[in-house]
């Protein structure tokens, strides 16, 4: 009995001690400001499809708690995206450019929160200009890929040279590649990523696997739910507008893919948009893939 009612003791004194420490947390709550340096964009604005604006946000803890969460949602019509990043400072400096999609209003918001659960945020809404004009795409009817260990194809595309590499070249021109195409055995088979996406060393291998690259492209994914017909019959980005995403809630990877899948992807932060079409796909780890890419000029 003697020593039950020490063991209570002391885990009373513990949750007490607990209890303690969590009184003790700061109630000063965090301060986030928008930059205002030249060059950012701070305040509501009008802006023609497509155009880009930079922002900027710091965000300091007052001398309170260390901020431990920051959050960036995106409202556009009945589209929204929720992003958070989990750090452990006392102060954030964060820059993002956006560029103005298809809604008529875009809002974005911009939360940080301490240790003590206390958060402040600010917001920015764009207006789209109803001079907005769509702009004609680039084309490209067919792409074969080979996965990676296809001899015959290259593994690697370039959307600004609009060329296939092998891996070995691919690795001579870092800077250039946005896509990557290989099988994986562990479950994502028929795989699209590129150098940036987390591929496995053990794709590759050798020294020009993409984790070994000093400059890693990363383009970002997500499955769409087009018809083929509606891919077929679009002429400028309004189609590609319609179904973007905001980069930082994109996939790293498109996954599984066959015959007739449509994917929308983003070439890096801020990059340019774009769809592309599976024509067909074969084989595993020496096969190759073909698709059909509908791009921003």
């Amino acid at each position: 009995m003697r020593y039950a009612i020490r063991y209570i003791t002391i885990f009373i004194s513990l949750i007490l001690l607990i209890q303690c420490k969590k009184a003790q947390l700061s109630d000063v709550e965090p301060i986030i400001s928008f930059k205002t340096d030249s060059g950012f964009t701070f305040s509501d604005k009008t802006l023609k499809l497509g155009d880009t604006i930079k922002v900027g946000i710091i965000a300091n803890s007052a001398d309170g708690e260390n901020i431990t969460l920051f959050n960036t949602k995106f409202f556009a019509g009945e589209q929204s995206t929720s992003v958070d990043s989990g750090l452990n400072s006392s102060e954030l400096n964060y820059e993002r450019q956006i560029i103005k999609g298809i809604s008529e209003k875009e809002t974005w918001i911009f939360m940080v929160k301490n240790k003590a659960g206390l958060r402040q945020e600010i917001s920015i809404n764009l207006f789209k200009d109803s001079t907005s004009e769509f702009i004609n795409i680039t084309h490209i009817p067919k792409v074969i890929l080979g996965a990676q260990l296809n001899n015959n194809y290259g593994t690697a595309w370039s959307s600004s040279l609009d060329s296939v590499f092998s891996i070995t070249k691919a690795y001579t021109n870092q800077s250039s590649i946005d896509f990557l195409y290989f099988y994986d055995f562990n479950g994502d088979e028929n795989t699209i990523s590129s150098p940036g996406g987390n591929v496995d060393t053990s794709i590759y291998g050798s020294t020009y696997s993409p984790s070994y690259w000093s400059t890693r492209n990363t383009t970002r994914f997500e499955l769409t739910t087009l018809t083929v017909q509606e891919f077929d019959n679009s002429y400028n980005d309004s189609l590609i507008y319609a179904n973007t995403f905001d980069y930082a809630s994109g996939k790293r990877k498109s996954k599984n893919l066959k015959t007739n899948d449509i994917y929308s992807f983003v070439l890096n932060n801020a990059g340019k948009k774009g769809l592309f079409k599976v024509l067909s796909v074969d084989g595993t780890t020496a096969g190759k893939i073909e698709l059909e890419i509908k791009i921003q000029n």
